[in-house]
């Protein structure tokens, strides 16, 4: 019958009467409406959703999608999946993708100015700025400044709006520059093609490699001076040795090169070359030790303090470096001795490691890699493999109760055994509690009788206390059979599945 309130009730006279017969009409309408019950929609009360489909489900839920709940979207995804902070803001590094980044206080009073002014006020420019900014060409910004003539400078004096073509006694407290429209210029100091009269020659003759500067020495000529320095060719060309008894170059080239047969730094000690940057911070140096007959190539890191020496040579003729030594991409030297091989994807030491335990010994591996130890000591008892092969090279583990010993067939039955009294012992009669694990400590094999318990009697045994209470049967019966019989090898384990008495063959 349907449902009152999500609850669920069995139609009228379906319950049975003690003492009376089950009618099948009640019994069966029953079945039926259980059957009607468990297939109809259950109602929201009932714990289900009155509806048969999962949009139907939704919606008596009151979570449909684009209605009561927002759909999936990979933009949301990402910004639910950010960490915030205070002074950040969100933006997109791709579609759908987005990401934090800082957003400070004073950048905030940009985001909120109106227009670029109330911007320029915000970031702290004048008005008088203001109207500099906004000045379309250089003719107005100019005459913003008032330096659109001579007379509006006001302090100090200017000849002319144009500096003359003669002048003389003139100090010059910034930068001057030369130029001529028609792109031969010179600036000369001193007195040009005058013996004995030195002098820097800024010339140009209009040609191509001809911007130079030219250093006179006193006594010299044109041509005949220091030498020439080449700002087109980016060259300092020497007019004889520059050396440390002819003369001193103790200035930096950059951006050049010096070009010369050959360039010499001579000295009876030490000779040292030095790579420095523009402030004088040496970052490597080339030194030749007299002394000890050898180069060494020092490192110094951005503070200009040494790092490191290559040392080349000496009275041993080698190469010293305390640092790693690194071939092609990949193959190194540690400066602890220590090797990595690419080939391997390791380091030489990790590798001997693994073929050499820590104590210097190395020993045979199983295939796979597992290491097998050779122990000087004797065993009792038989193992459960054994290693053999037939080729000399190949090696596997053999059951060896699958051994065929030679003339073992013709060596006759146990009653044709002489002296059996004496190789088995005694009989002693012992009590053995069922489920302890016993040992075989007679050197020998180890008869043993046993009688009683209910149901059958079983004798287990094995190599190990482990194997001993598996299904390792030295002796069983089974059904009404009440005795049984076996033997258990030299040192091994067994016990029994009751507690009994039983005979052993011990003395």
């Amino acid at each position: 019958m349907p449902r009152t309130g999500g609850v669920y009730s069995p139609p009228a006279g379906t319950k049975g009467v003690p003492n009376a017969t089950i009618q099948s009409v009640p019994y069966n309408t029953l079945i039926d409406d259980l059957a009607a019950d468990a297939n109809a929609p259950r109602p929201v009360t009932a714990g289900g959703t009155g509806a048969t489909s999962a949009s139907g489900a939704r919606a008596a839920l009151g979570v449909e999608v684009g209605t009561n709940v927002q759909a999936y979207d990979a933009g949301l995804q990402s910004i639910s999946g950010l960490v915030t902070s205070a002074d950040q803001m969100i933006y997109t590094t791709a579609a759908d993708v987005y990401a934090t980044t800082a957003l400070t206080p004073f950048a905030r009073t940009l985001l909120d100015d109106g227009n670029s002014s109330s911007a320029l006020s915000t970031l702290g420019v004048s008005d008088f700025m203001k109207t500099v900014l906004d000045d379309g060409d250089a003719a107005t910004a100019r005459s913003t400044f008032g330096a659109n003539n001579a007379s509006n400078f006001t302090i100090g004096t200017v000849a002319d709006a144009r500096l003359p073509g003669t002048m003389s006694s003139k100090i010059f407290s910034g930068p001057v520059y030369l130029y001529s429209s028609s792109g031969n210029s010179a600036l000369e100091i001193g007195k040009p093609d005058v013996i004995n009269s030195p002098f820097i020659d800024f010339h140009s003759a209009g040609t191509v490699n001809d911007f130079d500067v030219r250093l006179i020495a006193s006594g010299g000529a044109v041509g005949n001076g220091l030498g020439t320095l080449s700002l087109t060719a980016a060259t300092f060309a020497a007019n004889g040795a520059l050396s440390a008894a002819s003369g001193s170059f103790a200035g930096q080239v950059g951006a050049g090169s010096v070009k010369s047969t050959a360039e010499y730094i001579d000295n009876n000690s030490d000779r040292v070359l030095q790579f420095r940057t523009i402030a004088g911070t040496t970052r490597g140096m080339v030194r030749h030790d007299q002394a000890n007959d050898a180069v060494i190539i020092s490192t110094f890191n951005s503070a200009g303090s040494w790092y490191r020496d290559l040392y080349i040579g000496g009275a041993s003729s080698e190469i010293q470096w305390g640092g790693n030594i690194r071939l092609g991409s990949s193959a190194l030297f540690q400066n602890d001795g220590n090797i990595y091989m690419p080939m391997y994807g390791n380091y030489l030491s990790n590798v001997l490691d693994s073929k050499i335990t820590a104590d210097g010994r190395s020993y045979p591996r199983r295939v796979g890699g597992a290491p097998i130890n050779f122990h000087w000591s004797g065993q009792g008892g038989q193992p459960s493999w054994l290693w053999g092969g037939n080729d000399g090279q190949e090696m596997y583990v053999y059951n060896p109760s699958n051994f065929n010993v030679n003339y073992a067939n013709s060596a006759g039955s146990a009653a044709t055994l002489s002296n059996w009294s004496g190789w088995a012992g005694t009989w002693i009669g012992a009590s053995r509690i069922g489920g302890t694990v016993y040992q075989n400590t007679t050197g020998r094999w180890l008869p043993i009788s046993a009688s009683g318990g209910n149901n059958g009697i079983a004798i287990l045994y094995g190599p190990t206390a482990a194997t001993a209470t598996s299904a390792h049967y030295a002796g069983y019966s089974g059904g009404n059979d009440f005795s049984t019989f076996g033997l258990v090898p030299p040192g091994w384990y067994y016990s029994f599945s009751a507690t009994l008495n039983v005979f052993e063959a011990r003395n």
